[in-house]
């Protein structure tokens, strides 16, 4: 049986977030469905983590992602328009997002999925993946990933996530990535009980997670933004072997006057591209 791969990477305020992946049991693969093959070279079956899987060791966060709101594809009447990169998700079908709750870590699909072992209570299992067919950035279609907060003391948090390997250094060295992330308003009306948004890659057989973040009331109006994950070679990120992207919504660990419970959360994603050196 395999032991589980764990990294960590420190993220607004100093909270510590951990993302475990395991495989128990035989060989047990996981593909990512990129619609770009360009972006994503060298796709092959990835095995969940290996025996000497260990933590990242002074992860960090990459520093604050940028919001380019108003840098707006070149041309918004094509689907997909141009991006100056590769795109690497789109999500115009459903054909790369796992539809349903959290799968337990045995049994880690295909594609996007909701990675929601990262809190204090067992209703952070219940988040979920899926499709939308009525969302979207520049086209209609997006992956949304529900979290199910519960409590503040757990600092929970919440990732979609997808496993693949991708080298992103040859033949075309990014430079950057970069993701359009709508959160949905919830019935509070309000986002006082999110922390932030976090842009993350993991390289290097899973042993280097960095990340770019916007705080929560970036998204306070609703509408999408836009985070860039700035890809700079060294020990927390080697574009030689990059392993998983994924996208995190973290709820605060401290309550905020009025709330007694965070409420759950819908992030739609899309239009994940990789940005090429001038």
């Amino acid at each position: 049986m395999q032991r589980p791969l764990a990294f960590a990477s420190v993220f607004l305020g100093g909270l510590l977030f951990v993302l475990a992946l395991a495989s128990c049991g035989g060989e047990h693969f996981n593909r990512a469905l990129v619609e770009n093959t360009d972006a994503g070279a060298d796709l092959q079956p990835v095995a969940d983590a290996g025996d000497d899987g260990g933590e990242l060791g002074g992860g960090e966060d990459g520093g604050g992602g940028s919001d380019a709101r108003d840098a707006t594809p070149s041309d918004a009447t094509t689907c997909p328009p141009e991006f100056g990169g590769d795109l690497l998700y789109i999500f115009n079908n459903n054909a790369t997002v796992f539809t349903g709750s959290a799968p337990p870590l045995s049994m880690l699909p295909p594609g996007w999925f909701a990675y929601a072992e990262m809190g204090g209570s067992a209703g952070l299992s219940d988040s979920t993946t899926a499709w939308s067919a009525s969302e979207g950035h520049s086209c209609p279609g997006a992956l949304a990933l529900t979290a199910n907060f519960t409590v503040y003391a757990g600092s929970e948090r919440v990732m979609a996530l997808v496993n693949f390997n991708a080298n992103w250094a040859s033949p075309k060295a990014y430079v950057r990535l970069h993701a359009w992330i709508k959160v949905a308003i919830p019935s509070t009306g309000n986002l006082d009980h999110l922390d932030g948004v976090l842009l993350a890659t993991n390289t290097n057989n899973f042993n280097a997670f960095q990340g770019a973040s916007l705080p929560a009331s970036n998204f306070s109006d609703g509408e999408w933004h836009e985070i860039v994950r700035e890809l700079v070679p060294g020990s927390s990120y080697f574009p030689a072997m990059v392993n998983q992207v994924g996208v995190q919504v973290i709820a605060k660990g401290v309550p905020p006057a009025g709330s007694s419970a965070p409420v759950p959360t819908t992030l739609f994603i899309d239009d994940i591209w990789l940005e090429l050196p001038p």
